[in-house]
């Protein structure tokens, strides 16, 4: 197995968040802007985040199916059970973890 260097042309971004954070990075991309490019990734970042959301909130030990409208199901199934818990705790003001 060979490793080299790409011959691809690399494009180097950087970009200020509005908390004044700098973000740089570089792509392949050539017919994107900056923007584009940027908002790319940072929707890139928060559907990671919703994912860690998922495993940590959700409980989906066993997957059912592995098929993508049956996981897409169990998904849904175990947000909605999330969310009905969620409002149970809340009407019953409880202190019990869900």
């Amino acid at each position: 197995m060979e490793f080299g260097i790409s011959k691809k042309p690399i494009r180097y971004i950087e970009f200020i968040d509005e908390k004044n954070r700098t973000y740089r990075t570089l792509t392949t991309k050539f017919d994107l802007t900056d923007l584009q490019i940027m908002e790319t990734y940072r929707n890139r970042w928060i559907i990671e985040l919703f994912f860690k959301w998922i495993k940590q909130h959700l409980k989906l030990t066993k997957i059912w199916s592995t098929k993508p409208k049956g996981i897409w199901n169990q998904m849904f199934l175990a947000l909605v059970a999330f969310g009905l818990s969620l409002m149970v705790k809340l009407e019953t003001k409880s202190q019990k973890t869900l």
